[in-house]
């Protein structure tokens, strides 16, 4: 009885720490992505602080307000709009890098915090697009409630960003078009190698249980949240981008998605930088790709 206690609290105190590292992930302050960005040379901050910017809130179906930022291109009456969806652990400056390629090109653009992350403080838990996806689709009904209906508005998304905005597409089928970079395929997958490379383990045991954790304290499983479930079901054009040399979400995870994406569809593997950094690194490339993308979607 008392062994059976013991491997009994040792699985629960396993399963809330590992759950924990899942749902609580540790965010990072706007200032702390801002420095990262400048000293990656990832956009000029004098460039961006050219554009006429206001601050919005959108009200979340989950009772929180969602912070973000409408920045516009200085075109008069834009009718048309990018919508940034941020990766893990960031906040919506990181998409600025993106934003301005579409400043200069006559988009507007708007970028926002998910829950838990930015000045989006509320929400439990980070749901890895359970709950982000309707919030990323309530920001894009905003959109619509702000430039009209007939505004033609697509979504891009960056790694955890990426996967969320997949499920939203796979969930609403609503954007013009997506831009997936450096998306995961399958949660569970995702978390196997991760624990592999940072905790030197095998997840055999430790991904079932924290799948239990997760289950039980925020509702959903690893693979309600895995994009290669909602993929399919994308009728939109969709550009999918990675890196070759990605390091934390392996370019085969990217192609995966790819080949299940039915429609229109396009695939650009970039051959530097590691995650997240196929813009940065291959700038002149991804927006060649990006520019022929939009000019077929």
């Amino acid at each position: 009885m008392l062994i059976f206690l013991l491997i009994l609290s040792i699985l629960v105190v396993l399963g809330i720490f590992f759950s924990d590292k899942v749902l609580k992930i540790e965010t990072r302050t706007i200032q702390d992505v801002l420095d990262v960005a400048t000293e990656k040379k990832e956009f000029k901050q004098a460039d961006y602080d050219k554009y006429i910017k206001e601050d919005i809130l959108v009200e979340s179906q989950y009772g929180y307000k969602i912070a973000g930022e409408r920045i516009l291109s200085g075109m008069d009456k834009s009718d048309k709009v990018m919508l940034f969806s941020h990766g893990v652990a960031t906040n919506r400056k990181s998409s600025i890098k993106y934003g301005m390629f579409f400043l200069q090109l006559g988009w507007d653009v708007v970028i926002f915090d998910h829950r838990r992350h930015g000045d989006t403080l509320d929400g439990k838990f980070s749901g890895y697009g359970y709950y982000e996806k309707n919030d990323l689709n309530s920001v894009f009904n905003y959109i619509k409630r702000i430039y009209g209906a007939s505004c033609r508005v697509g979504i891009h998304g960056e790694s955890m960003g990426s996967a969320i905005a997949i499920q939203q597409a796979g969930e609403y089928n609503n954007a013009d078009f997506y831009i997936f970079d450096c998306p995961f395929s399958n949660l569970g997958k995702q978390l196997r190698y991760r624990l592999r490379v940072e905790y030197q383990l095998l997840g055999f045991i430790i991904i079932p249980l924290t799948n239990l954790f997760v289950k039980l304290r925020a509702g959903f499983s690893f693979k309600d949240v895995s994009p290669i479930n909602f993929v399919d079901k994308i009728e939109r054009p969709a550009l999918f981008i990675h890196s070759r040399k990605d390091t934390y979400i392996k370019y085969n995870m990217c192609e995966e998605l790819y080949h299940k994406k039915k429609g229109v569809k396009d695939l650009y593997i970039a051959e530097y930088g590691d995650h997240a950094e196929s813009y940065t690194q291959n700038r002149d490339e991804y927006i060649k790709v990006v520019t022929s993308f939009l000019d077929q979607a």
